[in-house]
């Protein structure tokens, strides 16, 4: 069978990023004396380089490789789908979008809370960045862990009252209190789902364990100077070359009450229950040029197919996709063309999948 018509596992790519985390990864991975760092985010069947300024001599990273259990060496996953883009992601997708997958997906686990910030819409992208992609990003929330005497949480929308002049007068002032309480704090638990349109403001809290699903960027606008630990970004880092007005001009001023923000933004995934399940995540805004699904398998199933490539993310239970052997945060590529995409589980924990889809074509 040719490798364009199975699953493909991938290794975990670990990213450095401005905060601190990871420790959650360490211990999902296996890997001995978990702790937290600055790899706190782990980039699943990416084909994306990380844009992090500071750090030009690690000119791959973000991209990850094709586990050696494929058997076909050690290749990154980006190469292997340029020298045959329509077989790993469809015809169709390719003639709208070529080579890219149009989707990235992450594991983030956080030990501070990130920076207050925003991500580009397509039409910012295009103007400021000469991309067609933009960030917009859905969440998963899979667990976390109390930090500091504190719960996980999200910082999102701008409050009632909020205004682009006075949020200009806290970015001129560096008044961070300021701007984080021009934010809603919203405690998150596991199964907690949200959609978060570009230029919304928002910031992962400290503590947070989730999946993002997300365009295929790495364009994030951050008006704080200086992260809660205390390191100094660069202006670059901050407004990715764009100016520090043209950053302002890309946060949505949109402001909303908690009651707003729940019924627009905020969903649920079914995760922590029992029972076999199909659904798609969604929520009234999600809008998004991504798809997000669960399932939960008792016994044998299948994995239907659209046409699409997928991104596969086990995260209970063990057995195997198309025959190829799955188990708790192992990630699998799934080309357009996969011939089997039969499901079976092999013990008694169901088998429990996150399934990312580009948007449809």
């Amino acid at each position: 069978m040719k490798i364009t018509e199975r699953p493909i596992p991938v290794d975990p790519t670990r990213v450095w990023r401005t905060y601190i985390g990871g420790r959650i990864l360490d211990t999902v991975y296996g890997r001995e004396k978990p702790r937290d760092g600055e790899f706190p985010e782990s980039w699943i069947a990416s084909t994306v380089k990380a844009l992090s300024p500071g750090r030009e001599s690690f000119p791959e990273e973000g991209l990850s490789l094709v586990s050696n259990s494929a058997g076909i060496g050690a290749v990154s996953l980006k190469s292997l789908i340029e020298d045959d883009p329509s077989a790993f992601l469809g015809k169709s997708h390719v003639e709208r979008f070529g080579s890219d997958p149009a989707l990235l997906v992450k594991l983030i686990d956080s030990a501070e809370r990130l920076t207050i910030q925003a991500h580009p819409t397509r039409e910012d992208a295009m103007r400021y960045f000469n991309s067609p992609f933009g960030k917009s990003e859905f969440w998963v929330i899979l667990g976390g862990r109390e930090i500091d005497g504190q719960e996980p949480y999200v910082l999102f929308g701008f409050k009632p009252g909020i205004t682009k002049a006075k949020w200009r007068s806290l970015f001129e002032a560096q008044d961070i209190q300021g701007m984080i309480d021009a934010l809603h704090k919203i405690p998150v638990r596991s199964g907690d789902a949200m959609a978060v349109p570009g230029g919304v403001p928002h910031a992962i809290g400290p503590g947070c364990f989730l999946l993002e699903a997300q365009e295929p960027t790495d364009f994030t606008l951050r008006p704080e100077r200086i992260t809660p630990k205390g390191r100094e970004l660069s202006e670059e880092a901050c407004h990715l070359g764009a100016g520090f007005d043209a950053m302002l001009e890309m946060f949505d001023y949109t402001t909303y009450t908690p009651e707003e923000l729940r019924e627009r933004f905020i969903g649920y995934c079914p995760f922590n229950e029992s029972g076999e399940a199909s659904l798609s995540l969604t929520v009234p805004a999600m809008g998004m040029p991504f798809r997000v699904n669960y399932h939960a398998f008792a016994g044998k199933g299948e994995l239907r197919s659209d046409g699409s490539f997928a991104v596969i993310l086990c995260l209970e239970g063990e057995g195997t996709l198309g025959g190829i052997p799955i188990g708790p945060y192992s990630a699998l590529f799934v080309p357009a063309g996969t011939v089997n995409r039969a499901v079976e589980p092999s013990s008694e924990t169901n088998l429990k999948l996150l399934e990312c889809l580009p948007e449809a074509t």
